[in-house]
């Protein structure tokens, strides 16, 4: 995937209403959360999975899936889970981009404690 702002924007989506920067005449402003996708956002500031807490850690070990007789299911786990961490403010792959890329484009920062 290149690094373009429209793949940045799909990027940014997926973490609507998470804390984001603006650089405006070589400055850096922290300007809130996540609403418009506009091409002045800098990066977000997202955790590493290393942060990850005990109550988040004992929330994903409780999903489960519910089987119906006709085969369906309500919850795909990985799916929830991925929802989950990234609405908890924590950078995960994108597409193929690993974390690496994503931080290597600028479209993330790891936040430090």
């Amino acid at each position: 995937m290149k690094n373009t702002i429209e793949n940045k924007q799909r990027f940014f989506a997926l973490y609507w209403d998470q804390e984001v920067q603006m650089h405006v005449n070589g400055n850096i402003y922290k300007v809130g959360k996540i609403k418009p996708l506009a091409p002045t956002i800098s990066h977000l500031e997202l955790k590493p999975l290393s942060e990850i807490t005990k109550e988040e850690s004992d929330y994903i070990s409780r999903l489960k899936v519910i089987c119906h007789s006709d085969g369906t299911h309500d919850l795909e786990p990985m799916q929830h889970t991925t929802d989950y961490l990234r609405s908890r403010g924590y950078l995960l792959p994108f597409m193929d981009l690993t974390i690496e890329q994503i931080l290597e484009y600028g479209w993330a920062v790891l936040k430090s404690k």
